[in-house]
C-alpha cells in the first residue's frame, strides 16, 4: 500500500512539473538548460513563475552550487510598457540609492539594450540590464564559487539570459 502512495505522489508531483514547463516560454526553459549545462555545475534549488496574462510575468530562479547559494536570476518581462528606458533608468536609480549605497555602477556594454554591474567590497556582484521591455537582475552572493569571481558568475548567467530572450 505505502508503494502505491509513493508512485501516485511520484506521478502527481511529475504531471505537475511537466505542466508547470509547458506553461513557460521555451526562451525561459532555454535559459535553464544553459544554466545547468554550466561548467561550475549550477542547478537550480527553486524557482518561481508567475505570469499574469500577456502584460506582465515575473521569473525568479536561484543557483546553487552542492549546498551553498550560488546567485540568483529574476526576469521581469513587460508587456506594452509605455517608456521602458525611463522605467530602467528609474529601477538603476533607486537600486542604487537604496541597495547598492555607495557602490559605484559600471556601465555593461555587451548585455541587452542597456546594463550596470555593482561590485560590493565583500566580492559580491549585482548586474541589472534591459532588453526591451524585459528587465533582469542578476546576483551573486560570494566572493568565490567554485574558484570564480561572482562578478565573472553573474557576467556569465546575464549572458545566458541575453541570448536566450526573445
Amino acid at each position: 500500500m505505502r508503494k502505491k502512495i509513493l508512485i501516485c505522489v511520484f506521478l502527481i508531483v511529475g504531471c505537475s512539473t511537466i505542466a508547470l514547463a509547458q506553461n513557460k516560454p521555451f526562451w525561459l526553459r532555454q535559459i535553464e538548460s544553459d544554466i545547468e549545462q554550466d561548467k561550475l555545475n549550477l542547478r537550480i534549488r527553486d524557482q518561481n513563475y508567475r505570469s499574469e496574462g500577456e502584460s506582465i510575468f515575473l521569473y525568479v530562479v536561484f543557483l546553487k552550487i552542492k549546498d551553498a547559494t550560488a546567485g540568483m536570476v529574476q526576469i521581469d518581462k513587460y508587456k506594452n510598457l509605455e517608456n521602458p528606458k525611463e522605467r530602467f533608468k528609474f529601477s538603476v536609480e533607486r537600486f542604487s540609492l537604496s541597495s547598492a549605497k555607495n557602490i559605484p555602477k559600471t556601465e555593461l556594454k555587451n548585455v541587452g539594450d542597456e546594463g550596470y554591474i555593482w561590485t560590493y567590497t565583500n566580492g559580491a556582484a549585482t548586474i541589472m540590464f534591459r532588453k526591451g521591455e524585459i528587465f533582469i537582475n542578476v546576483f551573486a552572493p560570494s566572493e568565490k564559487i567554485s574558484g570564480v569571481a561572482s562578478e565573472e558568475l553573474a557576467k556569465t548567467l546575464a549572458q545566458y539570459v541575453d541570448k536566450n530572450l526573445p
